[in-house]
Order: C-alpha cells, then sequence, then structure tokens
C-alpha cells in the first residue's frame, strides 16, 4: 500500500488552500490521498444506511468536486466523520498508516491566542504522524520550484535527527535540497558563541547522515526561520511539534505561521525575543 496523505476539510477558505497543499504534495510525493469532512456532534448525521441521499450524500459530492477542483491523484477517497475534528482526524491518520496530516491555519485577523487554530494546535501536541499547517495567505500552485527549497529548524535538542531525517526524505522525494537552521540565540537576548553553536549543528548534521547546508543565524528561532526561508525560497518549513520528540510540523513559508510554529519550541507563554510577525509569503 502507498503512503497515505490526509486533508481536514471544513468548508472554509482555508480548508481550500490546505486541499489545494494537500493535492500538491501528494501529486509530488507519489501518494494516496483522502479528504476528510469531520462535523461536530449535534451537526448532520452521516452515519446513514443510504450514504448517497441527504446531508451525508451532498457533503460527499463536494468533496469529490474539491478532489477533481484540486487534482489530486487518481483514487482519492473522500470521509465523513462525526465528533471532535482533530481526534477524528487523528483516528483517520491512525488507521491509514498516514505520512501527513493537512490542515489549514487561522487567519490574519482572528485570536492571536489561539494561535495556529484549535484543530491544527491539537494535531501538532498528538498527531500520529507530521502536521502540514497551511498559512492562510498560501497559494498553491502547480509548479514545483518552492518545493525544491527545505528549511529545517535544529533546536539542538532530543528528536533534531528524526527531524533532519524527516526534512531530507521530503527533500529527496521532491528532488528538492535541506537548509538546517541552528538558531543561536540564548535566553535573555545574548547571541550563543557561534563555533559552539556551529558544532552542535555539524555533529546533529553527522548524526542524522542527511545531506544539507547547515546555517547558524544569531536571531531568535522564528526570525532565524524566516530570514532562510526568504533567501533560499523555501516552501517548507519544517520544525518539531510542541508535544513530541519524535514528529515534526511542516509550515509552509508565511511569517505569522511560521513563528508560531517556531515558538513552540519554547514553554507556553515564553515565546522568544525580537519584533513582532510581518507580512510576506512563498508558495507551494
Amino acid at each position: 500500500m502507498t503512503s497515505c496523505i490526509v486533508c481536514g476539510v471544513d468548508g472554509s477558505s482555508g480548508s481550500r488552500r490546505a486541499a489545494a497543499v494537500a493535492a500538491r504534495l501528494a501529486r509530488d510525493l507519489a501518494s494516496r490521498a483522502l479528504l476528510v469532512k469531520v462535523v461536530e456532534r449535534g451537526g448532520p448525521r452521516y452515519g446513514l444506511r443510504r450514504p448517497w441521499m441527504g446531508p451525508a450524500g451532498k457533503m460527499r459530492k463536494v468533496l469529490k468536486t474539491m478532489v477533481q477542483e484540486h487534482w489530486f491523484p487518481e483514487g482519492t477517497e473522500v470521509c465523513l466523520e462525526t465528533g471532535a475534528p482533530a481526534e477524528q482526524l487523528m483516528a483517520v491518520a491512525e488507521r491509514e498508516d498516514a505520512e501527513l496530516i493537512v490542515v489549514g491555519s487561522l487567519g490574519p485577523g482572528q485570536a492571536r491566542g489561539a494561535f495556529l487554530g484549535s484543530v491544527s494546535s491539537a494535531l501538532m501536541e498528538s498527531a500520529p504522524c507530521p502536521i502540514v499547517v497551511v498559512p492562510a495567505a498560501a497559494v498553491a500552485t502547480l509548479e514545483a520550484a518552492n518545493t525544491q527549497s527545505i528549511v529545517c529548524g535544529v533546536a539542538g535538542r532530543e528528536g533534531d535527527v528524526s527531524l533532519l531525517r524527516l526534512a531530507g526524505d521530503l527533500a529527496r522525494r521532491l528532488g528538492g535540497h535541506v537548509h538546517a537552521v541552528h538558531a543561536s540565540y540564548q535566553p535573555g537576548g545574548l547571541p550563543a558563541s557561534a563555533p559552539a553553536a556551529q558544532r552542535r549543528l555539524d555533529d546533529v548534521l553527522e548524526q542524522a547522515g542527511v545531506e544539507a547546508r547547515g546555517i547558524v543565524v544569531p536571531l531568535p528561532a522564528p526570525e532565524a526561520l524566516d530570514r532562510v526561508a526568504r533567501e533560499q525560497h523555501a516552501g517548507l518549513v519544517v520544525v518539531r511539534s510542541r508535544g513530541s520528540r519524535r514528529r515534526g510540523s511542516l509550515v509552509l513559508h508565511a511569517s505569522v505561521p511560521t513563528r508560531l510554529a517556531a515558538e513552540g519550541e519554547h514553554r507556553p507563554g515564553h515565546a522568544p525575543p525580537g519584533g513582532s510577525p510581518g507580512g510576506g509569503q512563498r508558495t507551494l
């Protein structure tokens, strides 16, 4: 069985952007895809004996239309679930042995305190596979130019090796390159020793066995990742999920989502020093 990409959709413009990105990744990674619509309890009942009738049938048609509109690979399936969205997406990913879950993030006008959104935040903490968070500003194009550079954050902690291997595997399958970024910025606002930071980065690269360009940037992690992603025209930024040492989250490059994901490296409520998130985006 080929690997699977699970994409959560909810009818919003953000989930449509996520669907476009999921389709792009499924094509480029030669993966099968599954579109999942989760309705919270109290919504339309989808557990019908005749799923082609009523709300279930209409929603299946909507999902199948999305499959066609976004050029998903042949054989892409749709799935309707009832319950808590994050829990159901994780259950589907577990069942399908998914390699990625793709979801949208909040728009710029929505609550900052919600970070990337309740569903995407919950997935980043507990999902059984890496998460692709698609920012509101992202646009999925049909060209693969922006998948040719992948930026991977190296924090100097346990889990860096597996994260680099994830980035390396994606780069190999996408025909791209990995830029491993170590932000040498200490709590309190002082840059770390450049030689020591370079040695830490070199050690991790050697352990991972991944062909990558190592870059030490004397900035907090969010700004460091954002700078290198812009310089390299990267389409994906790979950072470690907050809730696991093994999983990673992949963020399409845009300043705000990159910052929020990178802040997951820090204690809750302890954002690194630096300027406010700014505009600008890259596309996949």
